[in-house]
């Protein structure tokens, strides 16, 4: 049942339904992460601001750490 599950493998089976739902993918959305870094580094403001307003659009919340950018699905 529910309650034998270890919660971590859970959530992550709970997340990877989220994503096929959404039809993305870790990979695709590491790899706008990674588009976006580029962006911001080379000051490109309207270009980051787009794709993180495109990932939003998509339920896919962006956070800017001090270690780098994590996202997770929204509610």
């Amino acid at each position: 049942g529910l309650l034998e599950q270890n919660p971590s493998s859970f959530l992550e089976k709970h997340k990877q339904s989220l994503l096929r739902d959404l039809n993305l993918s870790a990979k695709a959305i590491e790899e706008q992460i990674a588009a976006r870094k580029e962006a911001r580094r080379n000051k490109d403001w309207a270009l980051s601001d787009k794709i993180r307003d495109d990932l939003a659009s998509k339920g896919i919340i962006l956070s800017d750490q001090a270690d780098g950018t994590v996202w997770s699905i929204g509610e």
